[in-house]
């Protein structure tokens, strides 16, 4: 009977070990189902996050986009308005010719080299680069240029190199008569090339002009003898001579005329015709009291203008 009790109480002891054993598993299933769970929902708010904020940001990417494409739509609107029918040319420091006529919304560019392109343009948002294509739409491109224009000096920059002056055309048909126009100013350019000359005005001032390429030493001797020297930039078209300094503004313009035989160069300056005779370099160095080389002058900017 003792025997039984005892197995009684054994069997009543593994029962109840038994079930807290199970209620012990019990509790860990149900733990790892709700970390499951939260891990599960944490996953879904993360991806919700990371999607929201790709989101946020493809729409301000969108938005800066949008807002790029109206500031370059509004510039080149403004832009198209200044040059609307008008007729540009330049030549840069070999002495190579450019056209560049703007029609209301169509452009024409072309050089004494053989090179042309006719169609419609378009520029960038920072006005830096003009884009040629061969139809309104703006889809098939066949050309295009780095370009600048300063509206204030009426100034305009193509290639990083050639500074373009306006004509008095005002039509695109009337470019390819102004490229054959530059034709004399490029004979007349390549004649002064690497020149001396010397004048005197009619307040008795000497003249000194030294030209290489597209750099000139310009030089006013006063009656004293006291030299203004100033390091310029110059460029020729059919009947000026314009002057520019380093931000390529136009300081000084100048009709000009010459002589066949290179004898006699007559500027125009405040209505006054002033004649420039040729020099030897150790003459005009003489007249303005330094030396003019070419080693002097800064090339700088690469091309002559007009």
């Amino acid at each position: 009977m003792t025997n039984l009790k005892k197995m009684a109480a054994v069997l009543a002891i593994m029962t109840l070990s038994l079930t807290a054993f199970t209620a012990c598993g019990g509790n860990d299933s149900e733990k790892s189902t709700a970390a499951t769970e939260a891990s599960s929902v944490a996953a879904t708010e993360a991806s919700s996050v990371a999607a929201t904020e790709a989101s946020s940001v493809a729409e301000t990417e969108a938005a800066d986009e949008k807002k790029v494409d109206e500031e370059a739509a509004a510039l080149a609107a403004e832009l198209l308005d200044a040059v609307s029918n008008t007729v540009w040319v330049g030549m840069d420091a070999e002495f190579n010719c450019y056209v560049l006529a703007f029609g209301e919304d169509e452009i024409y560019f072309a050089d004494d080299m053989g090179g042309e392109a006719e169609g419609y343009w378009d520029i960038t948002a920072d006005a830096s680069h003009i884009f040629i294509y061969s139809d309104a739409e703006l889809t098939d491109e066949i050309g295009g240029f780095d370009w600048e224009y300063n509206e204030e000096s009426d100034t305009m920059i193509i290639m990083d190199t050639v500074v373009m002056a306006q004509t008095d055309a005002n039509s695109i048909d009337a470019a390819v008569e102004e490229l054959e126009k530059m034709s004399v100013a490029k004979n007349v350019g390549e004649a002064l090339n690497e020149t001396y000359w010397f004048g005197t005005d009619s307040a008795g001032n000497g003249l000194v002009m030294a030209m290489f390429d597209n750099a000139m030493v310009w030089a006013s001797i006063d009656t004293e003898g006291t030299p203004v020297v100033e390091s310029l930039y110059w460029g020729i078209d059919y009947d000026t001579i314009t002057l520019y300094n380093a931000e390529y503004e136009p300081v000084l313009e100048m009709g000009w005329d010459i002589a066949e035989d290179l004898s006699v160069l007559q500027l125009t300056m405040g209505g006054e015709d002033i004649e420039m005779t040729p020099t030897t370099e150790d003459e005009a160095a003489e007249f303005i009291g330094v030396a003019v080389v070419l080693g002097e002058i800064e090339s700088g900017h690469g091309g002559a203008d007009t």
